[in-house]
């Protein structure tokens, strides 16, 4: 019974296992499917990438149309056609965008309803298609404006060679000032991002107060400029004269005065330097149209940067809030399946214990039966225990009366050993008692050696105490000896001088055999030949046989 339980125990819990092994899969499905957001957010921001791209040609084109706008008179040249012809054919490319981006948006809003897998290809597909057509689209709007570039080189060549009348400079600076005065405030105005904090939260509106507050800056900036380098003052100056004066910088008083002998110098000179600084007024206005761009673009950049990321942080927290929330779930159920499964456990426990409580009893029943058997086995081998000792105790009285006559065979043997030993035992002992006695001679003498001693020194002290009693004479200390005299006055013969043998003792060969002498040398050579360790070293060694 037991086992049984135990089995249908374990197969429950590998049932459990098998649901654990469940929830692990749709966690795998639920990461599949943030992967999928994910890709979407990718796709996001491919689609701003594109919208980049669309407001730099959209710059890009207006800058070209100014310039040429600024440049030339439109009922004179013929760009006016072309220029018509490349905005509208901008406006309905922009409008097929704009009207594929809201498709896609819609899509992308169907997708979060339906969730379903099979919209992703479809939404790749279109975003393909869409990148296509943007390209498609940067490369039409370049192929325009390299036309228009060689259309407006063809006419300014065809203006320098005619010598056709030129336009008012102090006109085209005021023109100028106005239209970009104009586009400034409509970019304000018309600005889509403050356009879309309308529909915004209260983070995002904070980012969109912090750029509107940049851009108003800039935009009274720039008006301040565009202020500035308005012409106020106008003087008036024939178009012949303008032409003459703004031809060649370089020598340009100098046409003027041949051409004009009967005007004065301070006039030609005012009116050069009216058109210098006409030039200079146009020359800072393209600079500061370049810069609003640049200042715009990269302030608007930033901004949608921040929003981006802002997004993103959002969909990443709702993300892990919804894995929190299914986690949550799993567990809950999780902890009541356990909760089932503990119920059922402490039931199975209870039914075990009363069967335990059943085999204890019968085992105690068991037991008592086998103790009374075992009483009765033990007073069996009690009378037998009885019996083995008085014969192990009678064992042992004879064992001890054999001990007996044995020691007593062993100590007579003993004594006649002793007996014979006897003689050889005395001489060992006179022999021990003689060398006992020249030791404590030889310490007494030993101990009289140092009174000896000084006895001979005082007896060599006495038979040296008699002195001769000499004057002290320090010259002759000082004066030579009757020897030196002597030697001093000998003259040596021829065999004085004959070498006598030298006297035969070791070679080299000899003295480098005995093991000593070499290492008394090498010794010597670490620098270490008179030290106490070398002389111990020395005396350890053996003497050569």
């Amino acid at each position: 019974m037991l086992q049984k339980q135990f089995e249908e125990e374990e197969e429950r819990s590998k049932e459990f296992l098998a649901k654990l092994n469940q929830i692990k899969k749709v966690s795998k499905d639920m990461k599949n499917k943030n992967v999928q957001s994910v890709q979407r957010q990718e796709w996001s921001k491919e689609y701003l990438q594109l919208m980049k791209v669309e407001r730099m040609l959209n710059i890009d084109l207006e800058s070209k149309l100014l310039l040429l706008e600024i440049q030339s008179e439109l009922p004179k040249f013929c760009l006016a056609a072309l220029l018509e012809q490349g905005a509208q054919n901008y406006k309905q490319v922009k409008e097929e965008l704009i009207y594929q981006l809201q498709n896609l948006k819609k899509i992308q809003l169907q997708l979060k309803k339906e969730q379903l897998p099979r919209l992703d290809k479809k939404i790749n597909n279109e975003s393909s298609q869409f990148k296509e057509l943007a390209f498609s689209f940067k490369d039409y709007l370049q192929q325009m404006i390299s036309k228009l570039e060689i259309e407006y080189q063809k006419e300014s060549t065809i203006v320098d060679e005619e010598n056709e009348e030129t336009l008012d400079m102090q006109q085209c600076n005021v023109a100028i000032c106005n239209s970009f005065r104009a586009k400034i405030e409509q970019e304000y105005l018309n600005d889509k991002l403050i356009l879309y904090a309308q529909n915004c939260d209260d983070e995002e509106l904070q980012i969109l107060e912090n750029y509107a507050k940049a851009l108003e800056y800039l935009y009274e900036r720039y008006q301040l400029e565009i202020q500035k380098l308005t012409p106020k003052e106008r003087i008036e100056v024939s178009e012949e004269m303008l032409y003459l004066g703004s031809s060649n910088s370089l020598h340009s008083m100098q046409r003027l005065m041949l051409h004009f002998p009967k005007k004065s110098r301070p006039e030609l000179q005012e009116a050069v330097d009216y058109i210098r600084k006409q030039k200079d007024i146009n020359k800072r206005l393209i600079i500061l149209q370049r810069n609003w761009k640049i200042e715009y673009s990269q302030l608007q950049n930033k901004s949608e940067q921040l929003l981006n990321d802002m997004q993103q942080n959002k969909i990443q927290k709702n993300q892990r809030w919804m894995e929190y929330l299914q986690l949550k779930q799993q567990r809950i159920r999780i902890a009541e399946e356990l909760e089932e499964k503990r119920i059922e456990y402490e039931k199975k426990q209870q039914i075990l214990q009363q069967q335990k409580e059943e085999e204890r009893e019968q085992q105690e029943q068991l037991d008592q039966a086998k103790h009374d058997e075992w009483l009765k086995h033990k007073a069996e081998i009690a009378e037998i225990a009885l019996s083995y000792q008085a014969e192990k105790e009678q064992k042992r009285q004879q064992f001890l009366i054999q001990q007996q006559q044995q020691a007593e065979i062993v100590k007579k043997q003993q004594l006649q050993q002793i007996e014979q030993a006897k003689p050889r035992v005395q001489q060992r002992q006179e022999k021990e008692v003689g060398k006992r006695e020249d030791k404590k001679l030889k310490q007494e003498i030993k101990k009289l050696e140092p009174e000896l001693k000084a006895q001979r020194i005082e007896d060599a002290i006495n038979r040296y105490s008699i002195r001769p009693n000499v004057d002290k004479d320090f010259q002759r200390l000082i004066s030579e000896t009757e020897t030196r005299q002597l030697r001093k006055q000998t003259k040596y013969d021829k065999a004085d001088k004959i070498p006598l043998s030298n006297v035969t003792g070791f070679n080299i060969n000899q003295l480098m055999s005995d093991m000593r002498y070499r290492l008394q040398v090498a010794l010597n050579d670490a620098g270490i030949g008179q030290t106490a360790y070398a002389r111990e070293v020395i005396l350890g060694m053996s003497k050569p046989q």
